[in-house]
């Protein structure tokens, strides 16, 4: 793995580089000054002789002129050599200046000029190779110390992440089997190792609130679970940097747990903070944004307010259409949703509109859960009251033995679960102007009564009655 250099390191490199050239650059400088100074040397001595020959008695001023002719000569050649000499350390000086501005090979350059200075360039040298070799080690020492750091915190991660899901799954599979208690236990188990282990990990603490929250409402402990799911909310508020869809979630149940504890104003409050900020992180068109507006649609029909229930329903209802319907739990939540919207306009006593939504809503359960599951027997059961409703006397009969086919495949015929089907039936045939059907559905479900009831039972007596009254009405006619 290629380690990335830190802007420190590059920038003591950069240092060293500018301190090494400068210091060549005065090494030349202090050369040159001291040949200068050996000729001022030179310059001094000739004059002292001059002086000292100028001042001498002698017997003829033209030897005296001669000697300091001779001496005028020599101190011109001195000052020509000493010219000579200077331009040759000045030419040697922008040599040694080119050469150790080059930066391909400053020392060598260093070297050839000024021999004595040899020592000087390579402690130098080894003194930066230390330097280099000491901050490399350094590097790769905290390097390997935040590899091992990062190793572990990933190891420790992946444990508790590890732990937690394992608890949850644990948690699950009690739940399922509805054994709500040992759920509890285990959640509980988890929120004790957060708290010990990973007291700064809010989000786990919030998130395993939230799970105990939706025990307590499997286990139709309201109270407990407003009180834990209100909790999983703020902690999850709290954040730093709150995970929105994670808020929502724990205010749609939150908000549920306040409609079973009939708290509708509370239940109001939470759904429509849920589905502000869904709308906000999710677009307006998302399928949980769909989910929240049944969910505020059923809370107004619990208000007894029809209308914006239904409409309501009906924007749930448009949102899952345009939405690609592939899972099993989408398509129901779609017959759950059409359910509805047929509900409000039976209770509207708009019939016709109604049948055709609940047909679909039947056909969509029927194709993922089956014909005899309980969701689609209530839809059929739904739509024959429609049909009934609606004028649509045979077809109405038809659901209704669809029905008793069903609850006696799945209950028995004798269950004292048909007798309310075998009742409804007998109306429905009576409605169609088919009296025989309509009386053998009252006695047979005169006899499963009488098998399962005492004998004063109110329910044998109106049953009964009802019969007592067909028979006489209908005892003339040709079809009994």
């Amino acid at each position: 793995m290629k380690t990335k250099v830190s802007p420190i390191r590059i920038a003591m490199s950069r240092m060293k580089r500018f301190q090494y050239l400068t210091f060549n650059d005065d090494t030349s400088f202090s050369i040159s000054s001291g040949r200068l100074s050996l000729v001022s040397n030179d310059l001094s001595s000739d004059s002292g002789t001059r002086c000292t020959i100028g001042t001498e008695g002698g017997e003829s001023s033209a030897r005296s002129d001669v000697v300091a002719d001779q001496t005028i000569d020599k101190i011109i050649r001195c000052s020509n050599k000493s010219k000579s000499r200077r331009n040759d350390s000045d030419r040697s000086s922008d040599r040694s200046s080119d050469r150790s501005s080059d930066r391909s090979c400053p020392i060598i350059a260093g070297l050839k000029a000024y021999p004595h200075q040899t020592k000087l360039t390579n402690n130098d040298k080894k003194a930066s190779e230390a330097k280099q070799k000491l901050t490399s080690t350094s590097s790769k020492r905290e390097n390997n110390v935040r590899k091992k750091t990062s190793s572990i915190e990933k190891k420790n991660k992946f444990e508790h992440e590890k732990f937690f899901k394992r608890k949850y799954e644990t948690a699950t599979s009690h739940l399922k089997m509805k054994q709500y208690q040992t759920a509890l236990m285990v959640f509980n188990e988890a929120v004790k190792v957060q708290e010990e282990k990973y007291p700064e990990s809010v989000d786990i603490a919030a998130g395993l609130k939230h799970n105990i929250g939706v025990v307590h409402m499997c286990a139709c402990d309201y109270d407990n679970a407003v009180s834990v799911l209100h909790d999983a909310v703020r902690m999850r508020k709290s954040l730093p940097h709150p995970n929105q869809s994670d808020v929502a979630m724990s205010l749609v149940e939150l908000g549920i747990a306040y409609l079973s504890q009939k708290k509708k104003y509370e239940a109001l409050i939470a759904f429509r903070e849920a589905l502000s900020i869904r709308r906000k992180v999710l677009g307006v068109s998302h399928l949980l944004v769909g989910k929240v507006l049944n969910n505020i649609g059923c809370l107004h029909f619990e208000c007894g307010e029809l209308l914006p229930a239904l409409t309501c329903f009906e924007e749930s209802l448009g949102i899952q259409r345009i939405n690609n319907l592939m899972s099993d739990e989408s398509l129901l939540s779609y017959a759950s949703s059409l359910n509805n919207v047929a509900y409000i306009k039976i209770r509207r006593k708009e019939y016709n509109e109604s049948i055709s939504i609940l047909e679909e809503a039947l056909l969509v359960q029927q194709s993922v859960l089956g014909d005899t599951n309980p969701h689609a027997v209530a839809t059929l059961s739904n739509l024959a009251l429609a049909n009934l409703q609606s004028g649509r006397k045979f077809e109405a009969c038809e659901n209704y033995d669809s029905i008793l086919a069903v609850q006696s495949e799945l209950e028995g015929s004798t269950s004292l679960a048909i007798v309310d089907t075998l009742v409804k039936s007998s109306d429905a045939f009576l409605s169609a102007g088919r009296p025989e059907p309509a009386m053998e559905r009252l006695r047979k479900a005169l006899s499963v009564q009488e098998k399962h009831l005492p004998k004063d039972d109110s329910q044998i007596l109106s049953t009964r009655s009802q019969l007592e009254k067909l028979e006489s009405k209908f005892k003339n006619m040709n079809w009994i």
